[in-house]
């Protein structure tokens, strides 16, 4: 064991490894909207609004029962089998422990939890949800050994079976149950199966020991993980619960439901690149002409495929919400439109060159960039809430512009040799979505309602894009192509 801790890991085992994992990320991406489809054509906008409360709860307390271990058993090396089984056993009975005093909380609170989160009296939803926080607990350190030893051929049919159980048991009990009971009921199935094939997968002995001098050696790691941790999920959550404070649980359902659509489909694409992104401009953090020449090969390649597809769903968003969510949600189509041009603002700007950043070696000033960034969006949200719902997401749109005018404040302190390559890397991709754009407009003269007919519009519209950036910008065309053909 001690000499194949010294040992460096195979290049070929690290290139199959992301390989694995970027399919199951992809297949999983694909999978997920089709699920989502066919739930919104049996369940109310009201019932995703349920559960998206209730998600928000568990995942919070997913971060807070990990409180950074995972992090620590992937990112250290042990001197041998015993030490790491011995830390493995520390954040295994210390997530559950949390787990188990979450839950009691929950189970004991769980009138004002549930007013709180979706302003009505449920204690049995919330006393059987948090059922998921318990199981979770049990996965977490399985999960962390998995990518650890690189096992990704395992990862990926956990990954792939993540995203089936919804499509084979959460959708035949929304047909019998015709409530949110089918999605919550859904989502225990679906991590107790995880946990059953992680247990199958990963060898790790449950022994009752607890070796807590290793906890202190293990703490401030852990801590500053717990921290990042909490920071990244009101990120992530922020908007859900201050919709879910200031509006009805069907506008919360609407929100999410169809928000969490927006980012399936932008990462569907954006994913498979991201996943690269630190990776490969890590190799080249010394070497500033390389970095920089690599650093606006990746901007282009993201604008070009993630700009169109945010300003296409803004602009076709009554037919699209149509075609994916059924009639019951027609209102939400403000949704769509507002959240897909700002979220693939945010893939474009705020989460590349957060990557950016930590391939740079600044972790501390992700940290501190995140801090400012919710600061933002929490003051900036909440005066939007003031005028109604449709004010809020006209605000929360707008405030991606203070948001990316911090990160490439924060990008430029820390690497003033990329102060030209935004205009280079964005002036093809702008021209080109506007160009996208006017074609739209000409197109919206017609005024057509057959969503077959608007289908075909959306199909001409993005060859015309298509067609303008290979006459027009030929190179970059060319570039993109190679991109995706190195990955394929």
């Amino acid at each position: 064991m001690e000499n194949e801790k010294k040992q460096l890991v195979d290049s070929d085992v690290i290139q199959s490894s992301f390989k694995l994992s970027a399919m199951a990320e992809l297949i999983s991406k694909l999978i997920g909207p089709i699920s989502v489809m066919i739930l919104a054509r049996i369940l109310l906008p009201k019932d995703f609004g349920v559960v998206a409360g209730i998600m928000m709860l568990v995942s919070f307390s997913n971060v807070i029962t990990d409180s950074g271990f995972s992090k620590y058993i992937i990112f250290n090396d042990f001197d041998s089998d015993s030490e790491e089984r011995e830390v493995a056993l520390v954040s295994f009975w210390t997530n559950f422990i949390i787990a188990l005093i979450i839950y009691f909380l929950l189970f004991f609170f769980a009138g004002k939890v549930s007013i709180l989160i979706m302003g009505v009296y449920n204690p049995l939803l919330i006393r059987v949800s948090g059922i998921i926080i318990v199981i979770s607990s049990f996965c977490s350190v399985q999960n962390a050994l998995l990518k650890k030893h690189f096992k990704f051929k395992a990862y990926f049919w956990i990954r792939i079976a993540y995203t089936v159980v919804p499509l084979l048991i959460t959708v035949p009990l929304a047909i019998l149950l015709r409530s949110y009971w089918a999605l919550i009921i859904g989502n225990i199935i679906n991590i107790f199966v995880n946990f059953l094939l992680l247990k199958h997968f990963v060898k790790f002995v449950i022994e009752f020991k607890y070796p807590y001098k290793l906890l202190k050696k293990m703490y401030k790691f852990c801590l500053w993980s717990l921290s990042e941790g909490v920071i990244y999920w009101l990120l992530i959550w922020v908007d859900t619960f201050i919709v879910a404070k200031y509006f009805s649980i069907e506008q919360l359902g609407l929100f999410k439901g169809i928000y969490n659509m927006v980012i399936s489909i932008l990462s569907i694409v954006g994913a498979t690149i991201m996943a690269v992104v630190f990776t490969t401009l890590s190799r080249f953090k010394n070497d500033k002409t390389q970095f920089k020449k690599t650093y606006l090969s990746m901007l282009k390649v993201i604008a070009y495929i993630v700009l169109p597809m945010g300003v296409g769903m803004f602009a076709y968003q009554k037919p699209i919400v149509k075609l994916l969510f059924g009639s019951r949600w027609s209102e939400g189509h403000i949704v769509l439109g507002m959240m897909a041009l700002m979220y693939s603002l945010n893939i474009l700007f705020v989460l590349f060159n957060t990557e950016v950043l930590k391939s740079l070696g600044r972790p501390k000033v992700v940290f501190y960039s995140n801090i400012l960034q919710l600061s933002i969006i929490i003051v900036g949200s909440i005066l939007g809430t003031r005028n109604g719902f449709n004010s809020f997401l006209h605000y929360r749109t707008a405030l991606i512009i203070p948001q990316i005018v911090m990160i490439i404040i924060f990008i430029l302190i820390n690497s003033n040799y990329l102060k030209d390559v935004f205009i280079k890397g964005l002036f093809g991709p702008a021209v080109s979505v506007i160009f996208m754009y006017m074609v739209y407009l000409t197109q919206s003269i017609l005024k057509i309602q057959n969503i077959f007919l608007s289908l075909i519009m959306m199909l001409i519209t993005g060859i015309m894009y298509l067609l303008f950036v290979r006459i027009v910008f030929k190179e970059d065309f060319y570039t993109v192509l190679s991109f995706f053909r190195k990955k394929v």
